[in-house]
């Protein structure tokens, strides 16, 4: 699956006239196309109006594509209307667009379209290590704050965390692992210069993925070691 999933983004990323395409399908204008593009994809607690906030007041142009029924509530704050696929509204340097949901295989498109992702639970989180962009995961809360040791431990071993502070912080505080107020105005532009020059942290990341090998494989090989232990 992965090799497959690889070529085709590679294939993707490396034509703008199909990146173009389908983001125009997406209703993106050319404008915002030069924009910093990020998708947005997390839990309703995520802490979305105050990051808004801080991309209105950004130096550049940046453009949020969020999927129909996320993050509803401060979607429709924001664009002072329903949250419905095609409405689209700029306020400063912020333009949020909302997009229908679309299926697997477009919404990695998305993935390797945008700048930034956004990403939660499980599957869109795997999807976005694959997609070789900085990303933010909003794990699934459980109780007794559960979810911050599983949270730790991923950064703790990815390439692209451990080796930059401020994503670890961004990652923390989006994740409302801080007890106190987050200043999201200043700490924003300190992750995207954090996270700037990245690409060769997401390759070496990719590697150390693609060395567990794929899951039909592995799984082959434990029964084969175990078939064989049994006839001995």
């Amino acid at each position: 699956m992965e090799s497959g999933l690889l070529e085709n983004r590679k294939i993707f990323q490396s034509n703008p006239e199909i990146m173009r395409n389908f983001l125009q399908k997406l209703n993106v204008t050319a404008l915002e196309m030069e924009s910093m593009k990020i998708s947005m994809f997390c839990y309703d607690q995520a802490p979305v109006p105050d990051l808004f906030k801080a991309w209105k007041n950004d130096s550049r142009p940046i453009t949020c594509l969020v999927p129909e029924g996320v993050a509803t509530h401060s979607v429709e704050r924001f664009l002072n209307q329903s949250a419905k696929p095609g409405v689209h509204l700029t306020q400063g340097s912020l333009t949020v667009r909302v997009i229908p949901f679309i299926s697997q295989a477009e919404y990695d498109k998305l993935l390797w379209a945008c700048d930034l992702n956004f990403v939660r639970g499980e599957d869109s989180f795997v999807r976005a290590q694959w997609a070789r962009k900085p990303f933010i995961w909003h794990i699934y809360q459980q109780d007794k704050n559960y979810h911050h040791i599983k949270l730790e431990a991923f950064f703790q071993r990815c390439t692209f965390f451990t080796s930059k502070t401020k994503a670890v912080d961004f990652l923390l505080a989006w994740n409302q692992v801080f007890a106190h107020p987050i200043d999201w105005t200043t700490l924003w532009p300190s992750f995207v210069a954090d996270i700037s020059g990245s690409s060769t942290i997401l390759d070496y990341w990719e590697k150390k993925l693609l060395e567990n090998g794929d899951l039909a494989s592995n799984l082959l090989t434990f029964i084969t070691k175990l078939v064989c232990k049994t006839i001995k």
